[in-house]
Order: C-alpha cells, then sequence, then structure tokens
C-alpha cells in the first residue's frame, strides 16, 4: 500500500477488516478491537536510519512538540498533562489506557475512546510497541499525557497495515485509567498430540501436510495473486477457532507476502481455483510458541480450506472519461457512474466496506486497497477521511461502483500533503466501490 493511502485509511473508519485474524502472520490476543494496527508489537526491527518526512523534526519528531515535556534517552517524548494520584505501574502490572493515536499532520488512525473500551495490557511484557511500554511506565494511575514516538520506537520502517506508513512518528494521547497485580499464571498445558498421518496426506519438506479433498480445475494459483480461501480452522482435539464459512465471507490475502501464516503461504501455492484441502500445520510453521488466545502455544493447527478465486489487480490508471460525462455536484466534485448498485443512498452513522483506489490528476498512484485484498471499513459521515471522499460515500449506495474527481479544495487544497506526496492544489481520482453494509451487532 502506497505511503499516502496509508495515511488516509485511519485506523476507526477502517475498523478491522475482519479477516482471519486466525491465519494472518500477526497474532493478537488482547481484549481489544480486531484491527490489525492497534498498538501490539510487531515482529520486524525498525531501522532508525530510515528517513521518512512522516517522522521529521527533533528528537522524537514534530516541531509543535519540541521543548515540551521530557525527552528520554531512547527518544520518546513524554508530554504529562495531568499528574495521576495513584501508584506508578511497575513491569508485569496489567494496565488499562484510554488512547487516541494520531500521525504526526494530525490524521487520527485509532481511538479506544471512540470504542468506549480501554485497552488492557501486561506492561513491560513486549505486548505493545516500544513507546508504549516506556511511556505508561512514567505514569501514575489517573494521569494523562501525550507520547511522541520515534519510529524506532514504533512500527520502523515496516509501517503497520494500511494506516500507519513506514516511518512514522506516532502521537498518542493517554490516561492510566487502572493498574491492578497480574493474574496467576495458569499453568501451560502440554501440546495436543499431532494426528495421525493418513495414507492419503503427502508431507512436504518443510513439515506441512495436506490432503486433497476436491480436485478443483480452475487456474492455478501464484505468488502475488490475491486469492480468495474458504476456511474452517481446528485445534488436533477438533475445538474450532475461526471459520470464514460463518462469516459467510471468504478471506482475501496475496499469496507469498508473508500476510498470513507460513503454512498457510505454502499450502495455499499448492492448489487451483476450486481446490478443496486439508492442511495440518505444524507450530513451527503457524504460531510457534506464541499465545495465541484460543490458539494455545505450540499448536497443530488443522485448516480445510477451498481456493474460490483470484481477484483482480487494482487499476494501474484511472478510466479514461470525456470530461462531459461526469455528474458534477454543488460542492465542485465529479463523479462518473460504472455501476448503480441497489439504489438505497448510504444512511449517515453506517459502516460501510468499501475498495478504493487513488491518484493524483497527472496518474500517480497513491495505493489501493485490492493491493491486499482487504476492503476498507468506513463509517459514512464520521469526517475522518478528505471532505471529496466523504462527499462521494454519502451519495453512493451498496453494490455502486464510482470514479470521482476532487477538486483540490474538497481534498489537500493550496497546501498539497504535509509529507509534499500531493502537491499544493492537485486533483484527487479516486475509485470507490461499496461492497455491503456492515449490520451492526
Amino acid at each position: 500500500m502506497k505511503k499516502i493511502l496509508a495515511i488516509l485509511m485511519m485506523m476507526l473508519l477502517v475498523l478491522a477488516a475482519c479477516g482471519p485474524a486466525t491465519p494472518a502472520e500477526d497474532g493478537d490476543d488482547n481484549n481489544e478491537s480486531d484491527s490489525n494496527t492497534n498498538v501490539s508489537e510487531t515482529d520486524d526491527g525498525s531501522d532508525e536510519n530510515d528517513d521518512d518526512d512522516s517522522s521529521s523534526g527533533e528528537g522524537a519528531g514534530g516541531a509543535e512538540y519540541e521543548g515540551q515535556g521530557i525527552v528520554t534517552d531512547s527518544g520518546l517524548r513524554y508530554i504529562e498533562k495531568e499528574a495521576g494520584s495513584g501508584a506508578q505501574p511497575q513491569v508485569g502490572d496489567l494496565v488499562e489506557v484510554h488512547y487516541v493515536g494520531t500521525l504526526l499532520d494530525g490524521t487520527q488512525f485509532d481511538s479506544s475512546r471512540d470504542r468506549g473500551v480501554p485497552f488492557s495490557f501486561p506492561l513491560g511484557q513486549g505486548r505493545v510497541i516500544a513507546g508504549w511500554d516506556e511511556g505508561i511506565a512514567l505514569m501514575k494511575e489517573g494521569g494523562t499525557a501525550t507520547l511522541v514516538i520515534p519510529p524506532e520506537l514504533g512500527y520502523g520502517a515496516q509501517g503497520a497495515g494500511a494506516s500507519i506508513p513506514p516511518n512514522s512518528t506516532l502521537v498518542f494521547e493517554v490516561e492510566l485509567v487502572s493498574i491492578s497485580e497480574p493474574p496467576t499464571p495458569v499453568p501451560t498445558a502440554p501440546p495436543l498430540p499431532t494426528p495421525t498421518m493418513s495414507p492419503d496426506e503427502t508431507e512436504t519438506e518443510s513439515g506441512l501436510r495436506y490432503e486433497i479433498l476436491v480436485e478443483g480445475d480452475g487456474e492455478p494459483v501464484d505468488d502475488g495473486d490475491i486469492v480468495e480461501v474458504h476456511y474452517v480452522g481446528t485445534l488436533a482435539d477438533g475445538t474450532q477457532f475461526d471459520s470464514s464459512r460463518e462469516r459467510g465471507e471468504p478471506f482475501a490475502f496475496p499469496l507469498g507476502r508473508g500476510a498470513v501464516i507460513q503454512g498457510w503461504d505454502e499450502g495455499i501455492a499448492l492448489l487451483n481455483v476450486g481446490t478443496q484441502a486439508r492442511f495440518i500445520i505444524p507450530p513451527e510453521l503457524g504460531y510457534g510458541p506464541q499465545d495465541n488466545g484460543v490458539i494455545p502455544p505450540n499448536s497443530t493447527l488443522i485448516f480445510e480450506v477451498e481456493v474460490m478465486g483470484i481477484l483482480p489487480p487494482p487499476p494501474e490508471a484511472p478510466e479514461d472519461i470525456a470530461a462531459e460525462d461526469y455528474e458534477e455536484t454543488e460542492t465542485g466534485l465529479q463523479y462518473y457512474v460504472f455501476e448503480e448498485g441497489d439504489g438505497e443512498t448510504l444512511p449517515t452513522g453506517a459502516t460501510v466496506r468499501l475498495h478504493v483506489t487513488m491518484w493524483t490528476e497527472d496518474g500517480a498512484s497513491l495505493g489501493s486497497t485490492m493491493e491486499s485484498g482487504q476492503p476498507l471499513f468506513f463509517g459514512v459521515g464520521a469526517g475522518r477521511a478528505f471532505p471529496g471522499w466523504e462527499e462521494a460515500v454519502s451519495l453512493m449506495s451498496v453494490g455502486s461502483k464510482w470514479q470521482v474527481i476532487v477538486p483540490p479544495e474538497l481534498a489537500f487544497g493550496e497546501t498539497g500533503s504535509q509529507d509534499g506526496v500531493i502537491p499544493p492544489n492537485m486533483p484527487i481520482v479516486l475509485q470507490l466501490e461499496v461492497l455491503s453494509l456492515v449490520e451492526a451487532e
């Protein structure tokens, strides 16, 4: 995903592409949202020598914060807003924290306050980014602070999903809500026995075992394809931990890009479209010693999978549409309708799943959700995207697909984007497709 689209896709209009938390490489056993950005630690180390405009500024980044608070030896800037009257947390304590996370340009990517539930984690155990472990440890219960976290204490050169670009300085407004003693450790159960190998199974050199249940007659999948897969995942004792079929929606991911556990990347690559198979994935190709909530450490995983299809790649350029074929709103937004949809205008406050591809008017690509196969969860009328994007979605319906030209005054205006990727007074071209309305639970 290109940088500027990552900046625009804020976490809370993106709430949680729920696709399987289970086969995804980065497990999260928090009690928070499914969002893969949150503040949980990434596997990749960061490179503090990488330069990026999103982490500009001295020390912990951001000229507006210079001279405020303290800067620790690691580079964290800690700005106390209100001193707490309670205790200071110790390593291992379970802390509850309310937070709002933004990039340096003010783009919000996540907020526990919007969800109305504080985020809890054991302090100093590496369960969150390093800047959080260090910053929360400086607070007292009941206190509030601003943490300005440089990339090397955040997500580094890797970034995090569609919301946090590589080498981003992160700003968190945090409140230490409560501190409690760590729970009594539960004795670790011995790993479940590995299922006996059947004569119909094949074992690869890595230790993956697979059995073809139904041979598909579609095209073989290839490295880099965005594949759609239905699956049911169980432990060796038959306990089901995840199922796309129960959600009624297949999971899409780019094959061979490390977006899923290794056993999935290897196993799906062996199949054709339409093939149904069973994978028996040893711990070293799954989650290993990691405690992934419903999946105990060192678990052998069994997946029954069906390759449903290969999704088309994102368009390389906008469609060439004559100016007179666009319709125009009173604000100056221009749009061309490829697909009408069901005709029902989306209600304000609803959440929809949509795909978006973005360019500058001169054709520079700004990224696409179609690159990952994961649509964006977008709050209609939430005011989290630039005005032209917000207006376009508010006029669309489920199933509709539009191409939109957003004038500068409804996008990045006379200044352009803060990082310079989008020049001043540059129109933005969007292709938007509304896939479905998310039903409130």
